[in-house]
């Protein structure tokens, strides 16, 4: 059976306001920056139920039940949260019910998010600790670049050597399959099949973020200058889309 989708209660929130949905059940009037009204849930002359439209919540002071507009319909029409969920869905014209290609979907972009996190710390580890990334680690920071900055933003390094597979048996040691490690964008199977090889190799990486901060995805610059090509990104996957993401959009925005 399909399932809820997790944002069809903000989904509902978004599109309906609490002092419309009350005043369909009593008369609200003004009160400051709030609405009041007789309380339906007991007897009383003085009005003592306030609807803050700001806060998108309600509250009687008589008998002290409150909430949101899901608590308020449970107490109206004596119904559970979920029969609450159902009516409100019906109301505001939301589909409750995901497809199990969106939720696949959804499980995938989780799968990716946690490989990304595997990733970063193995590779920030590589360049701070691991002989593999001395050489990386001395040239940036000849750069100018200190350990701080390295520390705030990730960054990383992916060794090569005799070895095309270093991040691949990593990753396999963790219990993390072929399939997810491309799905992910951190392997490549080489043309004609055979084992999977590691995406970035001698390249330092750069983890790549969203708006909202997320890690999506890597980019890695080359450190032999003759190695080509020069940058490399994450190949397309279902949490990043290059042709859609703005580097460093998410520290931007905090400026």
């Amino acid at each position: 059976m399909p399932s809820v989708k997790q944002d069809a209660v903000q989904e509902i929130k978004d599109r309906l306001d609490l002092a419309d949905l009350v005043s369909e059940h009593l008369r609200l009037q003004k009160a400051g920056r709030d609405l009041k009204g007789l309380c339906p849930f007991h007897q009383e002359k003085t009005p003592s139920l306030y609807v803050s439209p700001e806060k998108q919540l309600w509250h009687c002071y008589g008998c002290q039940r409150g909430g949101d507009m899901f608590t308020f319909i449970q107490e109206i029409e004596h119904i559970d949260f979920l029969g609450a969920l159902r009516l409100l869905a019906e109301k505001t014209g939301v589909e409750l019910e995901e497809s199990q290609g969106a939720g696949r979907r959804r499980e995938l972009k989780r799968s990716i998010e946690r490989l990304n996190q595997v990733a970063v710390r193995y590779f920030h580890h590589i360049l701070m600790e691991n002989p593999a990334g001395k050489g990386a680690l001395v040239k940036l920071e000849a750069r100018g670049i200190t350990r701080n900055s390295l520390g705030e933003f990730q960054i990383g390094f992916a060794p090569a050597g005799l070895r095309k597979d270093n991040l691949v048996r990593f990753l396999r040691k963790h219990g993390v399959g072929d399939g997810e490690m491309l799905e992910a964008g951190l392997a490549v199977r080489p043309e004609g099949g055979g084992e999977l090889w590691d995406r970035f190799r001698q390249r330092i990486i750069i983890p790549i973020h969203d708006e909202r901060g997320e890690l999506i995805a890597f980019g890695g610059r080359v450190f032999d200058e003759t190695q080509q090509p020069k940058y490399l990104n994450t190949s397309q996957t279902a949490l990043y889309d290059k042709g859609r993401t703005l580097f460093n959009l998410n520290r931007a925005r905090k400026a």
